[in-house]
């Protein structure tokens, strides 16, 4: 992944067992940081950072969960 200076890191989260409960949500797969300026793929509804899907979709067409089509 390319130096990505928008994304939240995790480690700065004081309330770690409230985030537990809601990172799947709120962590982009890509960066693995929190979700910055959120898009979401229209097949699996998984959401990404806008940065790191777009440099995803230059390199793939697929979505990062394997769903059959990125659409957003």
């Amino acid at each position: 992944m390319e130096n990505n200076t928008q994304f939240l890191d995790t480690e700065f989260i004081v309330n770690k067992s409230f985030f537990d409960g809601i990172k799947e949500m709120v962590v982009c797969i890509i960066c693995t940081g929190v979700i910055v300026d959120p898009l979401q793929c229209l097949t699996c509804e998984n959401s990404f950072c806008k940065y790191c899907i777009g440099i995803w979709r230059k390199k793939s067409s697929t979505c990062p969960f394997k769903c059959s089509n990125l659409r957003s």
